[in-house]
């Protein structure tokens, strides 16, 4: 496969899995747990719900998977990738790879 067709490729299952509605979120557990560890951080500014070392809104960085404090007070976490993500991935792009026409 030419590079320039693989990297379309690579374009395309990335643009069908921003399509769908796949994310990479925290279990609920995991959340609550971040959020009350950031409650309790010098660096949170309760009134707006932001980290002061970042200046963004702790909401979406709690429950993304791939986040991590940047004080290490909690770090990337992969349970509900294993439990349950990748599977999903593996339909989404499976669904695509359906799609594709034979080479």
């Amino acid at each position: 496969m030419e590079l320039t067709d693989f990297s379309k490729r690579i374009f395309d299952y990335l643009k069908t899995i921003h399509q769908s509605s796949f994310s990479l979120n925290v279990l609920d557990r995991v959340h609550d747990e971040r959020m009350s560890i950031c409650r309790t951080c010098d660096h949170y500014d309760r009134e707006n719900m932001m980290c002061k070392v970042l200046k963004v809104d702790i909401l979406p960085k709690t429950q993304n998977a791939l986040e991590r404090c940047p004080e290490g007070r909690w770090e990337a976490n992969s349970e509900k990738w294993i439990e349950h993500d990748f599977n999903t991935l593996t339909d989404i792009v499976g669904v695509f790879e359906e799609e594709l026409p034979a080479e």
